[in-house]
This record gives structure tokens, C-alpha cells and sequence, in this order.
């Protein structure tokens, strides 16, 4: 790791230094009670470098979580216009950050992002820095939902320890539900990996604004139990198949284990009380999985559809072709080529996408993407039903 920043004349900084020295002349300037440090590191090649940004107090822990981060998100945005900096983080170099805190440092976990002229706009909503933006809700959970998608471990999982994980969350849960419902939903593991963690809620018949209310307990569960696990995943809510006019229907709604941890941690710092986590949790990070069982769309109104999903089983097709089931509740055709090009046997997470008459851009199917050697990899993919 570089040296730390000291209070040197900035007109004797390097490029990197002067990067730290703003960072680090921002966010002690926002958050006096808190200092933060900052080191870098030069990468591979001299177009980019790595930037440490440090707390050694737990700020994301406690009470100033929010006074700190949104000092974070703020500087990093406003660094990308500060002409003293000639580029650095905006243009060339191009900046990849780690940020830690006390905590996070002694359970051996950081959070990754990189940050870039767009992607700052795109959060606002509208070019250039706004004191409005920078307090606003959006804006906090807008950046967060960043960070948490990309919470890295120092230390590898199991599948041993992600099963052994899941199926204490799932007692915690059920506990947590027993003394609030008469009736419970079967809580299982889908699928445990080194990765990834993937919970099923199997309910009887029941209304999708019904099985919302189940999901009150989640954070304080769930989050509790896998915080700082380092598995991505997701829990799932389902019901079964139901005989309708349009063909067989059901409720299948999952929740990102991210999310969940999200809004545990901002309980677990005092920012909200329960039922303010469980609003965050509803307004945020709800997505639907497959609803109908002979249609990819649930009717004519969906015209698109974006997934996170993990390859649950597979199995040879006809023709030399692969058959595989995701938990999202899909099952797909793909060509044995694609499969193995994209090597959707190995363990990670793919994104699913499809548009209103099974067409997308890429040779005009629906597509599974997987991270292959750190790029996507896409393979075009066949509709059969849900499972």
C-alpha cells in the first residue's frame, strides 16, 4: 500500500497524492470528529491506480454512518470537478476505490466502486453538484446500493459454511415469525455455493401484498445472520402454481441478500427503527421472478425483463443443446457451445435479459450474461417454461 497523505504543499504532490490530498481535505473538513486517511497504489498500467480511503473509527457502524458516507459519496463526485486534480480519477488516471473502516478492517472486509463523470449524473438526476442532491434520500441509497453490490472478503467462503449459514437464518426467521403468525412458510436452501446463498420461502395460496408482510422480520434475521458473510445471493417468496384463464399463475418475488443486510445495518446503526428498515427493504429492493408457467411475461403489460439469477441445475437437451433451471423459476434452452463458452456450470451469479416479444439486442433471444475472466460473457437463450 502507498504512504499516507501528510500535510505536504500541495504544489510538491504527485498526480496520486493530490488525489488523496483532496480526499482526505474534503472529508476532514466535513466530518472533523471522524479523520479519515487515504493511501493509493499505483495498478498495472499508468492509466490507473487504487485508492485506500480509511476510518479508524467504526463510522458506518454507528451513529455517523450517514455523516460519513454521504461525506464520502460527495467528495468522490466533486473530486471528478476539481481542475487542480488534471484528470486523475475523471479521465486518466482512472481510480478504482477501496473503503474501510475500523470494523470492516478487523472482520477483513472493504467496499470496492470506481466512480466516473456519468455515473455521478446519473445519480443526481442532473449535471453538477446540488447541496439538495447530496442530502436527499435518493441520492444516499442511490450510492449505498453501489457499495453493497460490491462488499468484498479477504477470505474465501465455503459451501459448507454458506449452508450452515442459510439454514440459521432460516430458524431465526421462522422464530422471529412464530410469535407474530399463525400460519409460516417452509424455509429451505435453494442453493448454497462459495459465492453465493439462496433461501426459498415456500408459502401455501396467498395474495403477493399478503406475502409482503412477511418480509418485516428479514433484516433482523436474515441480515442479522448473514451480515458481513460475504455471500451474494437472494431470498425468494413463492406460492404455488394456480390454474387461471391465462394459464397457470403464482407469486415468486426475491429479495437480494445485499439489500436485506443494507437495511439491518441501517437499523443496527440507529438511522431507522424497524419499521423504517422494513420500508426500505419494500420500496427498494423488490424484484419479480417467473409468474407464469408458459409465458416469459406475466401479461402484455411487462414488455421487459432484467434479472439476477444463479444457475440452480442442468441437464443435456436435444441436440446438442443444454437445459437449465435458474432461481428465478425459469427453465431455458441454451446451445452446448454457448454453455461451455460461457461456463455457466461454474459457480456465479448471471443476469437475465429479455424484452417484450423474447427479443433483445443480442441475436434477438432473451440472454443469460455470466462475469467470465472479469468480462461478460452472453449466451443467447430459449424460453420453456417456468419451473
Amino acid at each position: 500500500m502507498g504512504q499516507e497523505v501528510l500535510n505536504l504543499p500541495e504544489s510538491t504532490l504527485s498526480v496520486p497524492d493530490k488525489v488523496c490530498h483532496f480526499i482526505t481535505g474534503r472529508m476532514n473538513t466535513i466530518v472533523p470528529q471522524a479523520r479519515t486517511r487515504c493511501f493509493t497504489r499505483p495498478g498495472n498500467s499508468p492509466s490507473y491506480m487504487y485508492v485506500y480511503i480509511h476510518s479508524p473509527k467504526n463510522v458506518l457502524e454507528g451513529h455517523m454512518r450517514r455523516a460519513w458516507s454521504s461525506a464520502l459519496f460527495q467528495t468522490l463526485e466533486e473530486m471528478r470537478q476539481d481542475s487542480s486534480l488534471n484528470g486523475a480519477c475523471s479521465e486518466e488516471p482512472y481510480c478504482y476505490f477501496s473503503v474501510a473502516d475500523a470494523y470492516l478492517v478487523d472482520h477483513g472486509w472493504h467496499y470496492e466502486t470506481t466512480a466516473s463523470k456519468e455515473m455521478d449524473s446519473s445519480i443526481r438526476g442532473i449535471p453538477g453538484p446540488s447541496y439538495y442532491d447530496h442530502v436527499s434520500e435518493s441520492w444516499y441509497l442511490d450510492w449505498w446500493q453501489r457499495l453493497i453490490a460490491s462488499k468484498q472478503s479477504n477470505f474465501p467462503g465455503s459451501k459448507e459454511d454458506a449452508k450452515e449459514l442459510a439454514e440459521s437464518a432460516c430458524i431465526s426467521y421462522i422464530n422471529a415469525l412464530k410469535k407474530k403468525h399463525t400460519e409460516t412458510p417452509y424455509c429451505s436452501v435453494m442453493l448454497a455455493t462459495n459465492q453465493t446463498i439462496y433461501i426459498a420461502l415456500d408459502f401455501r395460496k396467498i395474495s403477493t401484498p399478503a406475502l409482503i408482510d412477511y418480509t418485516y422480520e428479514l433484516p433482523s434475521t436474515v441480515g442479522k445472520t448473514l451480515e458481513n458473510s460475504g455471500y451474494d445471493g437472494q431470498v425468494i417468496l413463492r406460492t404455488p402454481w394456480t390454474d387461471t384463464d391465462q394459464g397457470p399463475k403464482r407469486a415468486y418475488l426475491t429479495l437480494p441478500l445485499h439489500g436485506i443486510e443494507f437495511a439491518f445495518e441501517e437499523r443496527q446503526s440507529g438511522l431507522r427503527d424497524d419499521l423504517e428498515a422494513w420500508n426500505l427493504l419494500k420500496s427498494n429492493f423488490f424484484e419479480s421472478g417467473q409468474l407464469t408457467r408458459g409465458r416469459l411475461f406475466a401479461d402484455d403489460k411487462q414488455n421487459s425483463r432484467t434479472q439476477k439469477a444463479a444457475v440452480l441445475r442442468y441437464l443435456p437437451g436435444p441436440s446438442d443443446t443444454v437445459t437449465l433451471d435458474t432461481t428465478d423459476g425459469a427453465e431455458w434452452m441454451v446451445s452446448r457451445d454457448d454453455f461451455d463458452r460461457c461456463k455457466l456450470n461454474v459457480e456465479g451469479q448471471v443476469s437475465i435479459d429479455a424484452k417484450s416479444g423474447n427479443t433483445v439486442s443480442h441475436d434477438g433471444a432473451p440472454t443469460i450474461t455470466k462475469q467470465k475472466n472479469g468480462e461478460p460473457c452472453a449466451v443467447p437463450a430459449s424460453f420453456i417454461q417456468g419451473w
